[in-house]
């Protein structure tokens, strides 16, 4: 890959097997694992978040996120090792722009869009593929990692606990109150590691939905200690 200064499990597509970076000299690129090739996309500071999902017709989406501003591009194979750009670059700006920024993206089937969501220190911005405003909203603490979930639930994982987004009613329930590290998706739920070394699995089963006013749920929560302390991250 040479030198990269920014780049996350998020900007890894496994199916196209390519890799969304940010480089030192300040250029946002999408890297193909097999031959090496990379395609630039635009300028961006090195400190840029960047993120990428597959998209249907054998696309991919990539997503920059810096500052107050995010940007994204669509493109699919060029059949020589490359990518052409199927949809033209879209930025915005005016986002939240205080704290670490973070950004994921995930495809979702039943919208037919995406969803792209910026975290910068506390304040949540749900966009569409278009930039365009979902949901915004705020953490109880400093966001540390997102993981979406396949059909669009989000999690936030922070300094005030972890964070889930409903994307089918637009709430949103901190289900762990524990200050976390990181988050990741497992099966139809996540598992988020805590500060103190907890290992927690949150997921709503049919068997203990609570249906709430707001419309929301809350899952059966199982909390493991794993003993290995407050630093590990899961991928």
């Amino acid at each position: 890959l040479g030198d990269v200064a920014h780049v996350s499990s998020h900007g890894y597509v496994a199916s196209h097997r390519c890799l969304a970076v940010v480089r030192p000299s300040n250029s946002v690129e999408l890297v193909d694992l097999d031959s090496g090739a990379s395609t630039v996309l635009m300028e961006a500071p090195a400190a840029a978040a960047v993120a990428a999902c597959d998209l249907p017709g054998n696309e991919v989406l990539v997503v920059a996120a810096w500052g107050d501003s995010c940007a994204r591009w669509r493109l699919a194979r060029d059949g020589a090792g490359g990518w052409r750009v199927v949809a033209p670059r879209k930025t915005c700006a005016g986002l939240a722009a205080a704290g670490t920024v973070l950004v994921a993206a995930v495809e979702n089937a039943a919208v037919g869009n995406s969803y792209i969501a910026r975290c910068a220190g506390t304040v949540v911005d749900v966009l569409d593929e278009g930039l365009a405003p979902i949901a915004h909203f705020s953490v109880g603490g400093a966001g540390r990692a997102l993981a979406w979930k396949l059909g669009g639930d989000l999690a936030v994982a922070g300094a005030g606990g972890l964070t889930i987004w409903d994307s089918g009613s637009g709430c949103t329930e901190m289900v762990v109150k524990t200050p976390c590290r990181g988050v990741a998706v497992a099966g139809y739920g996540f598992v988020c590691v805590a500060d103190a070394g907890l290992l927690t699995r949150e997921a709503a089963r049919a068997d203990d939905m609570k249906v709430r006013a707001s419309d929301g749920y809350v899952g059966r929560a199982e909390t493991r200690d794993t003993g290995f302390g407050g630093g590990l991250i899961p991928a």
